[in-house]
């Protein structure tokens, strides 16, 4: 293996630091490819001494059956091969087989994008663990656009606001985002057929409790997403409120204490304070009449979805542009804390739930720009800041997804006495240090507001 030493500049002593810290991300990256590679032979061998051991000449002389139950058994015996060579784990070992043995175009892509550098093996390894269960076409069309090398299959965020393909890997936070967007958008194709998943993991939900010898317990619920969310939200928001009004607590214990109180109390009939029965003290939330006040007194959680009109209603946005492949196959996106990106059928469950509002968001078709406001003072009042939400969903700062309902608002340029259609304002999240990074580059991130014709959905 080559070393490459970069002599440091005097000018810009930071610019060969961080080239020697590219190239060497760039090299471990390919060694990852280099190990894909050969954890295939390990499979490929391995399959071939088990079809002599069984007593055939080739894999055609083998039924369907027999051939499904051959390659099983030669994944694991290759996976217990390279849990002893490489000391891994007995998960991360399936990883990097299944990896090694997925179809082409799943592959190529994979072992293209390690070797220039765009991805670590951490994040081959999500995509795996997320896409493992698609179908093999679905599971190409996602490593096309994550890892491929055609502008106009990839990803938005691979691309310039030039519509060409950047030439920097990938950051934590986008990379996440959209290879969440991009396996739900495979998954939502077959609406029955997500539907009927989802049913069942409906059905797996589930409570449990495990305790801890600190005297402590740890309760996990598991259930529907939306519910889930929606629960976490109004208790996030109880303690912040708590925690703003002066509780000293801090905002770990507000949680903890406000679930506690919900679940223990029910709807927070303060109990009796002359009640001594045995074992209350035990259930005592502290300072639950504080609690009990903020809870009851906060209003009915609300939740917000970003549907694109051509998913809502099968049909273009734009009259004048044809259908593509895609339309009405994109995906809907939950906003807030804990964003999430849901099947188009899951998305249109949702805008048919009593209660729901429907707002639209009229966009510019030619860069998505979200249109249709004016305003001539300087300070946003709350219908303004509801469009600069809408339209730039979180934080602009790059590889962040921070969301925009909890950042600052602030100006993209120099406000010169009036902000049309709000397009001078932006959400931005406030940070405890600010200093320029050691290279001086700075970053460009495409608007991540919603598509053309999108509508939103609170519920």
């Amino acid at each position: 293996m080559a070393a490459s030493v970069v002599e440091s500049s005097q000018q810009e002593p930071g610019h060969a630091v961080l080239g020697v810290l590219g190239v060497i991300g760039a090299a471990r990256a390919g060694l990852d490819a280099r190990l894909i590679e050969a954890a295939r032979i390990v499979v490929a061998t391995t399959g071939a001494a088990l079809l002599t051991d069984k007593g055939f000449a080739s894999v055609e002389e083998l039924t369907d059956a027999q051939r499904r139950a051959w390659r099983s058994e030669a994944k694991r015996a290759a996976c217990a091969e390279v849990e002893g060579t490489l000391g891994l784990g007995v998960v991360e070992a399936r990883h990097l087989v299944g990896v090694a043995c997925a179809p082409r175009g799943v592959r190529i892509p994979v072992l293209g994008a390690l070797d220039r550098g765009d991805v670590t093996w951490g994040m081959v390894r999500d995509f795996w663990r997320r896409c493992a269960r698609l179908s093999p076409d679905d599971a190409s069309l996602v490593a096309e656009s994550l890892f491929g090398t055609e502008a106009a299959t990839a990803a938005p965020e691979r691309l310039t606001p030039d519509d060409l393909l950047r030439d920097t890997p990938w950051h934590a936070a986008d990379y996440r985002a959209a290879l969440e967007r991009e396996a739900t958008r495979a998954e939502g194709v077959d609406v029955q057929a997500e539907r009927d998943r989802r049913r069942d993991a409906y059905r797996q939900r589930r409570a449990s409790v495990v305790v801890d010898a600190d005297g402590t317990a740890t309760l996990s619920v598991t259930g529907p997403l939306i519910a889930v969310v929606a629960a976490h939200s109004r208790i996030e928001r109880a303690a912040r409120l708590l925690r703003k009004h002066g509780d000293l607590r801090t905002l770990d214990q507000l949680r903890a204490d406000v679930t506690a109180a919900l679940l223990v109390h029910g709807q927070l009939p303060l109990p009796d304070t002359a009640d001594d029965a045995s074992g209350w003290r035990d259930l005592q939330v502290p300072d639950l009449h504080r609690i009990a006040r903020v809870v009851t007194g906060m209003p009915t959680v609300q939740l917000q979805v970003v549907l694109p009109w051509d998913t809502l209603t099968g049909s273009p946005a734009c009259t004048h542009a044809g259908l593509d492949e895609r339309s009405g196959r994109e995906v809907a996106h939950l906003l807030g804390a804990h964003p999430a990106a849901l099947t188009p059928g899951h998305a249109r469950e949702l805008a048919l739930m009593p209660d729901t509002t429907l707002s639209r968001l009229l966009c510019d078709p030619a860069d998505g720009r979200l249109v249709e406001r004016t305003l001539t003072t300087y300070r946003p009042d709350a219908d303004m800041r509801r469009q600069v939400l809408a339209a730039d969903v979180h934080s602009r700062a790059p590889g962040t997804q921070h969301p925009g309902t909890t950042c600052e608002l602030d100006h993209v340029s120099p406000w010169g006495g009036s902000d049309e259609e709000g397009s001078r304002w932006a959400a931005r999240r406030p940070r405890p240090t600010s200093s320029p990074s050691a290279s001086g580059r700075t970053s460009s991130r495409r608007s991540a507001g919603p598509p053309p014709g999108s509508t939103t959905s609170a519920t």
